[in-house]
């Protein structure tokens, strides 16, 4: 009895491989709807990213970090957003919020904040000049508006003892 070599026709190729890949792609989406969906950005560094309004209306993000108010101690900062332009920035943050993307200001230092009374200083500077304080002399850079939050973003060099304990509790 000869044995002869069997060679699968170009249909049943094609059905297998279609069952396959249907298969792969079934599971790849079942891992995909297990995500939460939610992209957060960095926004501010370049001014060629576009303006906070383009951001927004992207779809792309569920929560943009506008990035950063630099803390130098001693009561000094910085809002450092590379360019763009502060004047239109707070007509783009009340849009973003109508829309129901939450914007948060990210807090930059590579200094420590070495006492009690500094970290007031810096949490009565957030409070009125970003959220929703009305302290009287303080400058609001965005107006009216008010951000949803800040995040703390601790440069990596700090001693463990300085990082800013007294703000946590």
């Amino acid at each position: 009895m000869a044995l002869t070599r069997w060679r699968p026709s170009p249909v049943v190729v094609v059905t297998v491989l279609s069952v396959v890949i249907g298969f792969v792609a079934g599971q790849a989406s079942a891992v995909l709807d297990n995500q939460t969906g939610q992209v957060t950005v960095f926004w501010g560094r370049h001014k060629d990213e576009g303006s906070l309004h383009e951001a927004y209306d992207s779809g792309m993000y569920t929560m943009v970090v506008m990035s950063f108010l630099n803390v130098y101690g001693n009561g000094r900062y910085h809002l450092d957003l590379s360019g763009h332009p502060l004047d239109a920035i707070g007509g783009d943050i009340k849009h973003c919020q109508q829309v129901g993307v939450p914007l948060s200001l990210s807090v930059r230092s590579n200094h420590s904040l070495p006492t009690n009374q500094s970290a007031l200083y810096l949490f009565d500077h957030l409070w009125n000049a970003y959220l929703a304080g009305t302290k009287n002399g303080m400058r609001r850079p965005f107006g009216d508006a008010r951000l949803d939050s800040v995040d703390l973003f601790l440069e990596p060099g700090i001693p463990m003892e300085h990082c800013w304990y007294s703000l946590c509790p």
